[in-house]
């Protein structure tokens, strides 16, 4: 997978929408910006609806290492959800951009192999979760699902996927119908590196490399 695959057309939302939101926004990358140290001072956001996930209301990505994208639809019916999803939103984004973790520009060029995906995208849901208190529904395995089996099948995978298996593994598999992998099989071995390592907590992750991380297992 290359930069070119990763580009897409822009979905701006309305102003009028996105407006009353500033506000909220930028308390919550203050409280993050206060927590996480090495955060720059320059972090900006922008609202497009290419990250938009259907079943919550909004979404994010960490575009570069101080710019995120937000999504929000005025017509998801259920706003305390919506909004309590923001918040994880924003939070779990800030930690990726503590963790200098972005689509372009990241820290981690070769950092592009799914386990690393897990590891990074893991410690913000786990982050997220625990500074929200909202469980991160998303990234919980199903009745039936294996997270160990499922990050043990990550580490089989070549370290160049097409875009397609990409977004296969990450967000949704049309064949299997599984969605999220990446980030149930994260979830999980995070969970298991915070219970090795008692003296540990999800912010002292922000700063360490996929491979630093492994390694506490």
């Amino acid at each position: 997978m290359n930069d070119e695959s990763m580009k897409w057309q822009p979905m701006p939302v309305d102003k009028s929408i996105t407006e009353p939101l500033e506000p909220l926004v930028k308390g919550w990358v203050d409280q993050v910006r206060a927590e996480l140290p090495g955060i720059p001072d320059t972090v900006t956001w922008e609202w497009d609806n290419n990250q938009l996930m259907e079943d919550y209301g909004c979404g994010g990505a960490t575009v570069t290492p101080s710019l995120l994208h937000l999504s929000f639809a005025p017509e998801f019916a259920d706003k305390a959800l919506q909004m309590q999803a923001l918040e994880a939103t924003i939070k779990h984004e800030m930690f990726h951009i503590a963790q200098g973790w972005a689509m372009f520009e990241s820290k981690y060029t070769n950092a592009t192999d799914m386990v690393s995906q897990a590891i990074m995208e893991g410690a913000a849901c786990v982050y997220e979760r625990e500074t929200t208190g909202r469980p991160v529904d998303y990234a919980m395995p199903l009745v039936g699902e294996n997270p160990d089996a499922m990050f043990a099948m990550l580490q089989t995978l070549p370290k160049e996927l097409s875009w397609d298996d990409w977004r296969k593994y990450k967000f949704y598999d049309p064949e299997s119908g599984r969605k999220w992998i990446v980030y149930k099989a994260g979830v999980w071995f995070i969970d298991q590196v915070l219970a090795k390592n008692p003296n540990l907590k999800i912010q002292d992750l922000a700063h360490m490399t996929p491979q630093e991380i492994l390694a506490l297992t």
